[in-house]
């Protein structure tokens, strides 16, 4: 899933300009290590609300998470 999501974030960067050799390092210095943060962190909420069967706060952040994602990685229109 990890992968999946940076392969997403790179097209997305991507498709609105050539990579420069400062993009690459913000890329590598604060964008990766922000989404593998994110990514632990919501695993382990998951985990949690499994454990203790808190299924409404399960839902809720799921859904967050997806919808957070979705407008995220949703494709931009070019203007024609």
């Amino acid at each position: 899933m990890t992968a999946a999501m940076i392969a997403a974030m790179v097209r997305h960067v991507r498709s609105r300009r050539a990579w420069e050799r400062a993009d690459v390092i913000q890329f590598i210095v604060v964008v990766l290590p922000f989404y593998v943060v994110l990514v632990v962190v919501a695993a382990g909420l998951v985990y949690a609300m499994l454990i203790t069967e808190n299924w409404p706060w399960l839902a809720a952040t799921s859904g967050f998470t997806a919808a957070m994602l979705l407008w995220f990685f949703w494709p931009e229109r070019e203007a024609k």
